[in-house]
């Protein structure tokens, strides 16, 4: 029936169900065939690959990575510090307008000048009006000091007088309050004398009514008494006459007035000897005045002698630079202005700032080779500071100062010069170049090189002096080991590195060998 009819493909035969199921059998073996077929050609074609690749990466690793040989070698080695620094001059000399004058002429700055040469002048009529002004102000001081002193020498000689003054009338002031005293007394004696007599002429009276007048007794006693009465009262008028009143009164006040003119004269002078006194017991004031006196003739001489120093012109000290002009030629230089610096080329130095690793390596006294423009010269380190200053990303730098023994013309201050600084010398050592030596955590190595593996390796080493271009090598290797001086790419302990050009001859040495 149709639907079990095989069809025949490409107008065939038609096939049985079991031609069918053999040919479908085929078909998948074949396909299973070709799979495994592909897969192991993959699988080797993925070998393949992973090997060329490989090989590939070594190979370029290994042309990337090329090594620079050498070998450590005996030798010398001057260690030196070399460090930029500033000129500068040792002797710099200021000079100020000594007065308000007009600037003539002045030599403009950077001029190099020999000693004994003019480097500025003021108008000469205005300089001679100063200098006679200077004269006449130490002439007012010293009159001013001699016044002064005569001020107080008279001071002494009124607080001497005073004093004598005081003694004088103080002794006059005791000896007449003696008189008066007296003349006191005097006055109540006569006062109480008067009472006496009153009472007694007033008793006698009173006895004389007692008496009889008839009695002879009585009457000899009445003429006695009236006798005595008589006596009394005539006592009595004489010292209480006007006269008598008047001239006891007169020399009692004139006593009495020679006393307060006495006590005035001795009080003013006291109150003078406090007044003179106060002048002279402040021993601060009148030393201060001497002082004060030897300042101002000071003062006044040196203002003379700073214009003086100026008649006639400044000339350079000595040979040397102008290195600052305050004024130029007309301007008026106020007193007290700069004008003109003026530094030393004779006498000049280098001022370095090192920091703590080259410090450890220098000390004063050292030599010190100096370039400046080509030009050599010679030195020493001659002060270190010791106290460091902070300067930004250079961290603590300490101050340095190098001496310049021959100066000559063709050095400028302020700009840099290099010393080279001699730290260590030595013989005949084993030495490699600077490059070949690298540090890690451990310590200082250098990378050997196996000429017959081409592989890399590694050994720590003691090194001692170095210079800008080799370093001594102590310890860790000797001069049969092949070292890797330099090299590019990366380069590691254990992997092989390719020999630059100059460097085959270690290797095919190596291969002959």
């Amino acid at each position: 029936m149709a639907k079990n009819k095989d069809i025949s493909l490409n107008g065939g035969q038609e096939l049985t169900a079991q031609q069918r199921l053999e040919m479908k059998k085929k078909k998948k073996k074949r396909k299973v065939v070709r799979i495994v077929v592909l897969s192991i050609v993959g699988t080797l074609l993925l070998l393949l690959g992973s090997c060329i690749f490989y090989v590939s990466r070594t190979m370029k690793k290994m042309a990337g990575s090329s090594v620079t040989l050498g070998q450590a070698e005996v030798g010398d080695i001057d260690a030196n510090v070399v460090l930029n620094g500033t000129l500068a001059s040792d002797k710099t000399m200021n000079y100020s307008a000594p007065a308000s004058v007009k600037v003539a002429m002045v030599v403009p700055a950077g001029t190099y000048v020999k000693k004994g040469e003019l480097i500025l002048q003021f108008d000469e009529e205005e300089l001679g009006q100063a200098l006679h002004i200077a004269e006449l102000n130490e002439e007012i001081a010293m009159n001013n000091y001699k016044s002064q002193l005569a001020s107080i020498s008279n001071a002494r000689k009124k607080l001497a007088d005073a004093r004598s003054r005081y003694a004088k009338y103080a002794e006059l002031v005791l000896a007449q309050q003696a008189v008066v005293d007296q003349v006191t007394a005097d006055a109540d004696n006569r006062s109480v004398r008067q009472m006496e007599i009153q009472s007694a002429i007033t008793s006698l009276n009173n006895m004389l009514g007692n008496l009889n007048s008839k009695d002879p007794d009585d009457l000899k006693k009445a003429e006695e008494i009236q006798k005595q009465i008589s006596s009394l009262q005539a006592e009595l008028a004489n010292l209480t006459s006007s006269k008598d009143s008047y001239y006891f009164s007169k020399n009692q006040q004139a006593q009495i007035e020679s006393l307060a003119e006495h006590k005035a004269n001795r009080d003013l002078a006291e109150s003078e000897i406090k007044t003179y006194e106060a002048q002279l017991t402040d021993t601060y004031a009148i030393a201060n005045i001497d002082l004060n006196g030897e300042l101002a003739q000071i003062q006044a001489k040196e203002n003379i002698d700073a214009i003086a120093e100026y008649v006639g012109g400044l000339r350079a000290p000595f040979d040397g630079v102008v290195t600052m002009v305050g004024f130029t030629e007309g301007d008026k230089a106020m007193m007290g202005s700069p004008v003109i610096s003026f530094s030393s080329l004779e006498d000049v130095h280098i001022e370095l700032s090192v920091g703590k690793s080259d410090l450890e390596k220098i000390a004063e006294g050292q030599e010190v080779s100096i370039t400046m423009l080509k030009n050599e010269y010679h030195g020493k380190i001659t002060t270190i500071n010791h106290a460091a200053m902070q300067t930004g990303t250079a961290g603590a730098q300490v101050k340095v100062t190098v001496s310049v023994d021959d100066p000559d013309e063709n050095i400028y201050l302020g700009l840099d010069a290099k010393c080279s600084i001699l730290t260590a010398s030595v013989k005949d050592v084993l030495i490699l170049p600077v490059e070949a030596v690298n540090v890690d955590s451990i310590g200082e190595f250098v990378f050997t090189y196996d000429t017959t593996t081409m592989i890399v390796g590694k050994k720590y080493v003691t090194t001692g002096a170095s210079s800008e271009l080799y370093v001594e090598i102590k310890d860790g290797i000797d001069s049969n080991d092949v070292i890797v001086i330099s090299y590019t790419g990366v380069v590691e302990e254990g992997k092989m590195a390719t020999p630059s050009a100059e460097s085959m001859g270690y290797v095919n040495g190596a291969l002959t060998n």
